[in-house]
């Protein structure tokens, strides 16, 4: 079974990037990256049907 993946880096963002409540965000990371992460999820984990 071939399986693919698809792996984003943001470059010169620490671990954390993505929580607004430290100093660590990085909201030019963290916007795309929770769009991708929605979009994954809508693409691959909705009970929703495409008729």
């Amino acid at each position: 079974m071939i399986k693919f993946i698809r792996q984003y880096i943001y470059p010169n963002v620490n671990h954390g990037f993505h929580n607004v409540t430290t100093p660590r965000y990085d909201k030019a990371a963290a916007e795309p990256a929770w769009q991708r992460t929605i979009d994954f999820f809508k693409k691959y984990l909705s009970q929703e049907e495409d008729f």
